[in-house]
């Protein structure tokens, strides 16, 4: 399925609303933007309209609150693929302020044509979050907070409680759709299996809390560098990556420079696994993990 595309007419008319509002669509597992309103980019405090759509698809949950990302991408996905109607409460940080707002999202499916289901999401601003203990939290922070909190624990299963990074299965779905995908454009595949080394003794030596932030810390890293949905925590301190063949080793290049700036510079080494599909049709879902050079294809 390909992404579907309003007429001039109606893409203008969408982007030019003033209530936050944003098209998705469903493709080939994926979810992709197809509209956002002027309302949507000042929500963000987005500097411009193709910065917005530029980091929703790079990483659509760059911005919300680590502890809301798995429960927030769960309940997107669960609405996408099979409900329909959205509701769901997260945290927000804008792009052009400190702290995070509550906001209130919710959507409903619309079929513009047969065949073609898109997302309508509308977005509402609750005010400034409070974090607890904060003298300014009213009741309703204290409420939504409790509630965030306990569908976090309770609701996690397409992504990752702790990184937001898909799980494992829907990964493995995200990447067998998307290797046919590439296949289809005459291009090839290449698979990242990531381990760092050193994790236990960075939790001895400063806690599980720090290693947890270390975890997302190097997510994040792998959704800016590969897309969110091409990464996939698969448990303990092992990653797992897929993109398109083409420019993999300047990629890989920018990555391990990147990488080794976290923890102000005291980044753990890790060891990269790679597998391409040139020399034969790998599965999204490898028997075993090889180790190989970064250097090496």
């Amino acid at each position: 399925m390909e992404k579907y595309r309003f007429t001039h007419e109606q893409q203008a008319l969408l982007e030019s609303m003033q209530v936050p509002l944003a098209v998705f669509q469903l493709v080939d597992k994926r979810i992709v933007t197809v509209a956002l309103s002027d309302g949507f980019c000042e929500l963000l405090g987005a500097q411009s309209r193709e910065q917005a759509y530029a980091d929703l698809d790079r990483d659509t949950y760059k911005d919300v609150h680590p502890e809301d990302v798995a429960r927030t991408a769960n309940a997107v996905f669960r609405f996408m693929k099979e409900g329909d109607t959205f509701e769901v409460v997260y945290r927000l940080r804008r792009k052009d302020g400190p702290g995070y707002r509550l906001i209130h999202a919710m959507g409903r499916h619309v079929y513009p044509e047969e065949g073609v289901r898109l997302a309508h999401v509308w977005y509402a601003d609750e005010g400034a979050y409070a974090e607890e203990g904060e003298r300014k939290g009213t009741e309703l922070s204290r409420a939504l907070s409790n509630a965030i909190h306990e569908e976090s624990i309770l609701r996690a299963s397409h992504y990752d409680y702790l990184t937001g990074l898909p799980s494992m299965t829907h990964f493995f779905e995200l990447a067998g759709a998307g290797k046919e995908a590439v296949y289809r454009e005459g291009g090839y595949v290449v698979f990242l299996y990531l381990d760092l080394n050193g994790m236990k003794f960075f939790n001895h030596r400063y806690g599980f809390a720090e290693g947890d932030r270390y975890l997302q810390a190097f997510a994040k890293l792998l959704s800016a560098t590969f897309n969110s949905e091409n990464c996939c925590h698969l448990g303990q301190d092992h990653f797992g990556v897929y993109k398109r063949e083409e420019g993999l080793e300047d990629t890989l290049r920018r990555f391990f420079r990147e990488a080794a700036t976290l923890n102000d510079g005291n980044a753990m080494p890790m060891r990269v696994g790679i597998y391409s599909t040139r020399q034969e049709d790998v599965p999204s879902a490898p028997r075993a993990t090889a180790r190989g050079s970064p250097a090496t294809r």
